[in-house]
């Protein structure tokens, strides 16, 4: 199986999309995540993790300091694709957002959940660390998938 270098990350409120490159995120981060979700119940930095397993990916929340704040859905196997990106496009709040679906597998769809909007816009640096720990985390499946 060829090694992934990059994969999609879209968000669902915007339509926004930007390919994730393998590259930007160190050994280290991923270690750290790892550790995480196998030893203090998904607690990094403030964030908690919660991560399940689910037919063809994997679906997340992220969670600061008690607020849910992001939801995830990390698809990693072409046949569930459709599935996946029909459940992360049925959270857009505003119809008018176009969303292209994912051009390949692997892809990581994010939406903010609504009751934490004024959570997090309120703290910009909250949406630059989900934005980031996503991707992390997306990664961090991954290779755990892969392996």
């Amino acid at each position: 199986m060829a090694k992934v270098k990059a994969f999609e990350h879209i968000t669902i409120m915007t339509g926004a999309s930007r390919m994730s490159s393998r590259t930007e995120v160190s050994d280290d981060v991923l270690n750290r995540i790892r550790e995480a979700l196998l030893y203090t119940g998904g607690e990094i930095a403030g964030w908690t993790i919660a991560s399940r397993e689910v037919s063809g990916g994997y679906e997340f929340d992220l969670w600061h300091s008690g607020t849910k704040i992001v939801q995830c859905w990390f698809c990693t196997e072409r046949g569930a694709s459709d599935r996946m990106f029909e459940e992360a496009s049925a959270t857009a709040i505003d119809e008018r957002v176009i969303l292209a679906r994912p051009k390949g597998t692997p892809w990581l769809g994010v939406t903010l959940f609504p009751e934490s909007l004024l959570t997090a816009l309120s703290n910009p640096s909250i949406l630059l660390q989900a934005g980031d720990l996503e991707r992390c985390v997306a990664w961090t499946l991954l290779e755990k998938h892969r392996l």
